[in-house]
C-alpha cells in the first residue's frame, strides 16, 4: 500500500509516522533504507521525513504526537538523471519540519510554489 501511496505522480514531499509495538535498538539504517524506497518510487519527490515511534500507547489527541513531529528523521531526495540513481541525504530535523509547515501554508495556485520550496 505504501508503494502505490508514494508513487502519486503529485506528492513533494511525504512524512511517515510509524508506531510499532517492535522497537529495534538502532532504526536509523532501517528508516534510511525505508526513505531510499519511497525516493525510488516517485521522480517528483525532494523530501522524506519518517517518524519510528512507540505504537504500545496511543493517543487519540492529534493525529500527529509532538514527540514523533521532534524525533522525525528527514532526507533530501538526490538524484542524478544521468546515471538515474536515486539516494537520500539526511538533514536536520529543524529543516524536515520547516519543509513540513511550508507544505501546510503554501499557495498551490502560486506557480512558483516548488521552487521556494527548495529555498
Amino acid at each position: 500500500m505504501l508503494t502505490h501511496l508514494s508513487s502519486f505522480p503529485m506528492l513533494t514531499v511525504v512524512f511517515l509516522c510509524i508506531r510499532a509495538f517492535y522497537q529495534l535498538a538502532d532504526p536509523s539504517e532501517e528508516i534510511e533504507e525505508i526513505a531510499n524506497d519511497i525516493a525510488k518510487w516517485n521522480r517528483r519527490l525532494r523530501y522524506v521525513g519518517i517518524s519510528l515511534t512507540d505504537g504500545r500507547s496511543t493517543r487519540e489527541d492529534e493525529p500527529v504526537w509532538d514527540e514523533e513531529r521532534l524525533c522525525s528523521v528527514w532526507f533530501k531526495v538526490l538524484r542524478n538523471d544521468m546515471t538515474v540513481q536515486t539516494t537520500v541525504e539526511e538533514v536536520p530535523t529543524t529543516v524536515g519540519l520547516q519543509v513540513r509547515d511550508y507544505m501546510y501554508e503554501v499557495d498551490y495556485d502560486h506557480p512558483d510554489w516548488r521552487e521556494q520550496l527548495s529555498a
